[in-house]
C-alpha cells in the first residue's frame, strides 16, 4: 500500500497526522515506508496569511506545532534538520515563529532540541531573516538568550538591512535591546531607509507612551555615544508626524 499518496491539499498521511493529530505511534507506523519522513510535499501552509501552498517536510510541521516527541522521532529516523521549505525557512524558523511572548517550556524545548541536533541559528529565510530577527520581533527574551548562546549573529542583516536590534527597539523591548547590545550589537546600523534602531524606537512611541518604551529611546541614546544630530532631528520629525 502506498503510504505517501497525493491527497486533499497535496498532503501525505504523514503530514496530515503530524499537523492535525500529532500521535507518535501512528507516525511511527507511517515511517515504516522508507524515505517519506524527508520527502518535501506540497502542503497548505496554515502558518502564514498568504495561504499559498508551500513545500516543507514533516519536521517543519512538528516544529510549527511545538511537538518535541514527533521532532525527536523524525530526527531519529533520519530527518535532516536544516532542510529549507519554499520560503527558505528551516524547521527552526517554524519553531521560533510559533513561540509567543510567554511561550510554554515545551515549545522552547523544540528550539533547544533542533539547535542541539545541528540546526543553524544563522540560516536566513527568503527575506534574509534569521531566527534571532524573528525572536526579537516576537519579544521572547528567553529564546533570544538561547539563540545568542548557540551562536546567533547579533548584527546579521535581513533584506531591509535591519538587525535584530531594530525589531526589539520597535517593540519597545528594553531587555532584549540590552541583551543584544551586551553581545556586541551595533547601535547605529543604517537600514535601507537610512534609519537606525533609534528611529524605530521613536516612530513606535504612542502619544501616551509607556515608560518602558521611552526607556528604550534613552538606552539607545546612551549606548550610541553622541549620535549624529541629523539622525536625532530626523527621529524627532518622525515622532511629530506621528502626533499630527
Amino acid at each position: 500500500m502506498d503510504r505517501n499518496p497525493i491527497v486533499i491539499k497535496d498532503l501525505s498521511p504523514l503530514y496530515s497526522y503530524n499537523d492535525e493529530r500529532p500521535t507518535s505511534p501512528i507516525i511511527e507506523n507511517l515511517l515504516e515506508c522508507n524515505g517519506i519522513y524527508f520527502h518535501p510535499s506540497r502542503i497548505w501552509n496554515r502558518g502564514f496569511p498568504s495561504g499559498k501552498p508551500a513545500k516543507c517536510t514533516a519536521l517543519h510541521c512538528a516544529a510549527r506545532k511545538g511537538n518535541l516527541d514527533i521532532c525527536k522521532l523524525l530526527v531519529s529516523k533520519g530527518a535532516t534538520v536544516d532542510v529549507l521549505d519554499s520560503d527558505n525557512r528551516t524547521a527552526l524558523h517554524d519553531a521560533v515563529i510559533k513561540v509567543s511572548i510567554h511561550a510554554k517550556k515545551d515549545k522552547i524545548r523544540v528550539i533547544e532540541y533542533l539547535l542541539e541536533k545541528g540546526a543553524d541559528p544563522n540560516s536566513k529565510d527568503h527575506k534574509c531573516n534569521t531566527v534571532l530577527h524573528i525572536a526579537a520581533s516576537i519579544g521572547n527574551l528567553d529564546v533570544c538568550k538561547l539563540l545568542v548562546s548557540k551562536g546567533a549573529t547579533v548584527d546579521a542583516l535581513n533584506s531591509y538591512n535591519r538587525t535584530a536590534l531594530f525589531y526589539a527597539a520597535s517593540k519597545g523591548n528594553l531587555d532584549i535591546c540590552k541583551l543584544l547590545v551586551s553581545k556586541g550589537a551595533t547601535v547605529d546600523v543604517l537600514d535601507s531607509d537610512n534609519r537606525t534602531a533609534l528611529h524605530d524606537a521613536v516612530i513606535k512611541v504612542s502619544i501616551h507612551a509607556k515608560k518602558d518604551k521611552i526607556r528604550v529611546i534613552e538606552y539607545l541614546l546612551e549606548k550610541g555615544g553622541r549620535p549624529q544630530i541629523q539622525r536625532i532631528i530626523s527621529a524627532i520629525q518622525s515622532y511629530i508626524l506621528l502626533l499630527q
